[in-house]
């Protein structure tokens, strides 16, 4: 049997999701290639043969490096995948067109780049260590005409989401899941850095004053708890961007409306598709409510990729 289709994640949450929106799960491959370390998951999701894995963690040093072994083990195990879905979570940049909000779902069909963090930083300019990589015009041309029908259906994602609840028997597994109320998605002005207030979470300590807050709509409307799903670039590094001036001088350099670090390494391997779930604002105030929504929303959106 041939397995096109490799679908990618980087720690066992993602992985613990994905197998949700599985049509069918086979098991694990019977034989895999000489000192092939990786762990895989075989299934069907629509017409196609899905691998699924997880990239290791690796040495604190050596995370890219690891993760891009792990790849070319598992192109040498599967030679014949010609495209892979990387699903995960990321932090979000809204811009004048796109109105990009926690839970909302990036996926990169204008591309996806790495860059170096430390350089970029201090230049507040992109440095970038990888070419920008697109994902193949069939991939590009599907992405986007999802996205069409998300917008002419008001549930779509949310009703897929469902599905990551389905047969868990306890109320904690299903409350990281739950979508978080809106009170919860806060955008701070730029120039407004977390308060550390005991263990209080951000909520709490740095609260809602609108004298705080970066000018958006207030709302969607009636589709208030609708999750977009945004086309555009997604930059990778090592390390996460926690720095919302660099933010956005970077954003607006490289059109950019997430910031990512588990795809870094590994862009120039082979064809992919990034889509990732917005859990942040690449700024200080960290946020880990949005952590299981938005990553099964990213899985909703490529299950949906694959009927």
């Amino acid at each position: 049997e041939e397995f096109l289709v490799a679908w990618i994640t980087s720690n066992s949450n993602q992985t613990f999701t994905a197998k949700k929106y599985f049509d069918l799960l086979y098991g694990e491959p019977t034989r895999k290639a000489a000192r092939d370390t990786n762990s895989y998951t075989l299934g069907k999701m629509g017409d196609h043969k899905v691998v699924l894995t997880e990239l290791p963690e690796g040495e604190k040093k050596l995370p890219l490096l690891a993760a891009a072994e792990a790849v070319s083990d598992m192109m040498r195990t599967f030679n014949r995948i010609r495209v892979a879905l990387f699903i995960g979570t990321g932090s979000g940049v809204r811009d004048g067109e796109h109105d990009v909000r926690l839970g909302d779902v990036v996926v990169s069909t204008n591309g996806a780049f790495q860059f170096n963090y430390d350089a970029s930083v201090k230049a507040m300019a992109f440095h970038s260590t990888g070419e920008v990589v697109q994902a193949p015009e069939c991939i590009k041309t599907a992405a986007k005409e999802l996205v069409s029908r998300y917008q002419a259906s008001t549930n779509a994602l949310e009703l897929a989401i469902l599905r990551t609840t389905e047969g868990y028997p306890n109320r904690k597994d299903i409350a990281f899941y739950r979508r978080p109320s809106n009170e919860f998605d806060i955008l701070y002005n730029s120039n407004f850095t977390h308060v550390e207030m005991d263990d209080e979470p951000c909520y709490i300590s740095c609260g809602n004053d609108k004298s705080k807050l970066k000018a958006r709509p207030p709302s969607r409307g009636d589709d208030d708890d609708k999750v977009v799903a945004h086309l555009g670039s997604i930059a990778s590094a090592y390390q996460s961007i926690r720095h919302p001036n660099v933010r956005d001088k970077l954003a607006r350099e490289g059109n950019v409306l997430c910031f990512d670090t588990g795809a870094a390494g590994l862009i120039n391997n082979f064809p992919y598709l990034l889509i990732r779930g917005i859990t942040d604002y690449a700024d200080t105030h960290s946020n880990s409510k949005w952590r299981g929504y938005a990553g099964a929303a990213a899985c909703a959106y490529a299950r949906h990729l694959m009927h």
